[in-house]
């Protein structure tokens, strides 16, 4: 059974007592985009990524208490931030579990939080998943962490759960899985049996050989190239403020916007015949 068939979360729902105040918190503090608005009856509705929230005036708040959890790439910058603009949290960001055993993504990984409630005493807070140092270590031709080329769709499952996205439409023959708690996005072929033939990732806790490869002018990234030996080096600008260095030797390439690096991908090393080749380890 797919997981449409099975039912997603589509829409969560919090009552607020003043629609007006809390259209400002979400929309002002918070920087979610507005959807909708109808009046009356007095619903808003805010995009939370694949999922709606509907706020919905009510005369008198229910007893019944719930969290929202808003994932965020960098917690302590948006805690800093929300801060700053005279938000209260219950504390500062908080290591809450360690997912030893990988059963909610890649084995290691930490969730950290942190609390707040909204106008109307409805309880949220800022969740981030971080990545063990293994399992954010990129190899060119080799994987990410655990995640090889040349892996099929259930071993990548295996190791990191069930993709928030999955695209198998915008490029033909290829499907892409999306991670976005993890920065991550892997890319399946058709033409090799959907196995993992790119990989691509844009936190910057990613590192190649210990060096971190994000947030930096181009400058910057050749020199650390020369020093990491990824071979000669190709620029290409992709349009107004956006570039690419591209390191055919290693299969790697380095995106830019408004100069400094934002997304790094690469693929499985490519032989003199245009075929893949693989990791001896792969797992398929």
């Amino acid at each position: 059974m797919t997981d449409s068939a099975r039912g997603q979360l589509h829409q969560v729902a919090l009552a607020v007592t003043d629609l007006d105040r809390s259209v400002r918190f979400f929309e002002d503090m918070l920087s979610l985009r507005q959807l909708a608005r109808f009046e009356p009856p007095g619903l808003a509705f805010f995009d939370l990524g694949n999922v709606r929230l509907l706020l919905e005036l009510t005369a008198e708040k229910p007893a019944g208490k719930g969290v929202l959890y808003l994932r965020v790439s960098d917690i302590e910058g948006r805690h800093q931030e929300l801060c700053a603009a005279g938000l209260s949290f219950s504390g500062p960001p908080q290591l809450i579990h360690t997912d030893h055993a990988g059963t909610f993504g890649a084995p290691g990984s930490k969730e950290w939080m942190a609390f707040f409630e909204d106008p109307d005493g409805n309880s949220l807070a800022l969740v981030e998943s971080r990545l063990s140092a293994s399992a954010r270590t990129v190899i060119p031709h080799v994987g990410v962490g655990e995640v090889r080329f040349g892996m099929d769709r259930e071993a990548v499952q295996a190791i990191l759960g069930s993709p928030a996205e999955r695209d198998a439409e915008s490029v033909p023959d290829w499907e892409s899985w999306a991670y976005p708690d993890l920065g991550l996005e892997i890319t399946f072929d058709a033409d090799e049996a959907y196995r993992c033939t790119y990989l691509q990732v844009d936190r910057a806790d990613y590192q190649l050989a210990g060096e971190s490869l994000f947030g930096l002018d181009r400058a910057s990234i050749i020199g650390i190239a020369s020093k990491l030996s990824l071979g000669e080096v190709a620029e290409a600008e992709d349009g107004e403020d956006q570039a690419t260095l591209e390191f055919p030797e290693a299969s790697l390439e380095i995106h830019f916007e408004a100069g400094r690096s934002v997304m790094l991908g690469w693929s499985a090393e490519i032989d003199e015949t245009d075929e893949f080749r693989f990791p001896k380890e792969t797992r398929a």
